[in-house]
């Protein structure tokens, strides 16, 4: 790895400052650290020690009191942004969706494929901690290829027996950096690359038959009518998705269980629902209030929840969904104008348009689709990828591309990029590539905020009881922001100190109040250190 050029060149000390003729006549041949003779300055040179001390005036920066910060965090939605100039409407929604019975064959075999890989690595030389999240990361490369690679093959399972370079590479690397040896770990790839083909083509079958089933393809065969939705219980605040009873007849009897959403998210879902499907209706098609057309929306509604809930709960992984928290998204806001989120979801988007991984699912709520495929020409947008290698090197090569055409056309566009700065991360190329973004000359402003001092929302905060509130966790690492922009966006959204204060108090307020509400694994690194601590200590 070639070295990487520091982004914040060190300043002199306040000593030097105060005194350079000091510090130049101590390090001068034969100065051995003499005083000499304090000459009265030129005129000149009080002009210029005035004009040094007159402090820089910065672009006024719209603070946000700590009560805004806070109602900010409670809150899973802000106001929809709606249409703009600077970028495209949500996709059109298809006329006829898949079937449901197709996402819940996909979902299964992404769960299969997850045990599978456990049961691989369970035997080898390999520590628990060390793989955590290596399924996701291998998961989600391979969804990169397949985008790059004309996503013609199934959204959410990798398939193609002849693998992905690149995702298969990194997983290797993985296994290896944990002690398995070179031609296990190459079996273990080869392995699961066979399981993720066959999981693929068994759901091809399985949608050939629904689709057959309900009369042509991409029917659905009335399966939006068996959607049901009620309240869990009365005032409790979560309400249940159900499905039709044959739907989930394949699956597993513990797996049979309602889908969850709490009352917050749904109305969030809802609202998203109803401004997209009105946006993206055709100008032609006249508005009917008829009893009838409001039961087709909702069914049409329950229909388009069920496969996003549907997906999202195969994904798993509550930290790879997890996202900054609503206050953070206020100071950038306020401070860079930032509204539009380049990796979201339609669970942890704060507002709609967003972009998103899954538009075939995600579309009906205001997804523009994936960020790699967005071409915005200015404006000001916000990032918090999933913290997997090859997605953030596909991202800084994407990001590069539209600084330097932005420069080119002297047009105002910035990046705020939020990313987990582990030790495994620092220690792969991609963070050489955000470093290298940082350092040149679109780098504006990185910072650190340090493990333990900030939070995010938790990924599985659609079903939390507690609302928003209730939804925070500890950061498990260091997390990096860095901000990116042209030269006109850098002079129309101006870096301050303001602005970083902010949003590290913004940061801090996602801090979960009790360890009570933090998430298991982080009270057991919360204990462990503890106890470190103290046994250290003795």
């Amino acid at each position: 790895m070639r070295p990487i050029v520091p982004f914040v060149r060190p300043r002199a000390s306040q000593k030097e400052q105060a005194s350079p003729g000091a510090q130049k006549a101590k390090s001068a041949p034969g100065g051995g650290g003499k005083r000499r003779a304090k000459c009265k300055p030129s005129a000149s040179k009080k002009a210029r020690t005035a004009a040094a001390s007159v402090p820089k005036q910065r672009a006024p920066v719209s603070r946000q009191t700590p009560e805004e910060v806070e109602a900010a965090e409670v809150r899973c939605f802000d106001p929809m942004v709606g249409p703009s100039g600077l970028w495209p409407q949500s996709r059109p929604l298809a006329a006829s969706p898949p079937p449901l019975a197709l996402e819940i064959a996909r979902g299964e075999g992404l769960r299969q494929l997850r045990l599978r890989c456990a049961d691989l690595v369970r035997g080898l030389p390999t520590g628990a901690g060390a793989l955590v999240g290596a399924f996701e990361r291998w998961h989600f490369g391979w969804l990169l290829h397949a985008s790059r690679a004309g996503g013609a093959g199934d959204p959410l399972l990798p398939g193609g027996a002849a693998g992905a370079p690149e995702p298969d590479a990194e997983l290797r690397a993985e296994l290896e950096a944990a002690g398995c040896e070179p031609a296990a770990a190459a079996a273990v790839a080869a392995d699961l690359r066979r399981a993720a083909a066959e999981a693929a083509t068994a759901a091809a079958a399985r949608a050939a038959a629904a689709s057959a089933e309900g009369g042509g393809e991409g029917g659905s065969g009335g399966e939006e009518d068996g959607v049901g939705l009620r309240e869990a219980e009365v005032g409790g605040g979560v309400w249940c998705v159900s499905l039709p009873p044959a739907l989930l007849a394949p699956l597993p009897q513990e797996l049979r269980k309602p889908l969850k959403i709490s009352d917050e998210w749904l109305s969030k879902l809802r609202e998203m629902h109803t401004a997209t499907v009105a946006s993206t209706a055709p100008a032609s098609a006249p508005a009917s209030a008829s009893a009838a057309s409001a039961a087709a929306a909702e069914l049409r509604f329950r229909s388009d929840l069920a496969r996003l809930l549907l997906r999202y709960k195969a994904l798993g992984g509550s930290g790879f969904q997890a996202a900054i928290g609503g206050g953070a998204f206020a100071v950038l806001r306020a401070s860079f104008g930032a509204r539009l989120e380049c990796f979201a979801s339609p669970l942890n988007a704060r507002s709609a348009p967003f972009c998103s991984a899954f538009p075939d699912v995600d579309a009906p709520f205001g997804s523009l689709g994936s960020f790699l495929e967005f071409e915005p020409e200015e404006g000001a947008y916000e990032a918090n990828p999933p913290f997997v290698p090859l997605v953030l090197r596909a991202m800084c090569a994407h990001m590069h591309r539209l600084l330097d055409r932005a420069e080119a056309s002297r047009r105002p566009l910035l990046f705020v990029v939020v990313v987990g700065a582990s030790s495994a991360l620092k220690r792969h190329a991609a963070w050489e590539d955000l470093q290298g973004l940082a350092a040149g000359r679109h780098g504006r402003a990185q910072w650190l905020l340090p493990l333990h001092a900030h939070g995010y929302t938790e990924g599985h905060a659609h079903i939390a009881k507690g609302g928003a509130r209730a939804a925070r966790r500890m950061s498990s690492c260091d997390t990096a922001v860095f901000v990116w922009a042209s030269s006109a966006g850098a002079e129309q959204w101006p870096v301050t100190d303001g602005a970083e204060a902010a949003l590290r108090a913004a940061m801090k307020a996602a801090i979960p109040r009790t360890l009570r509400k933090a998430t298991k694994a982080n009270r057991h690194a919360h204990a462990a250190k503890k106890q470190a601590r103290n046994h250290s200590s003795r």
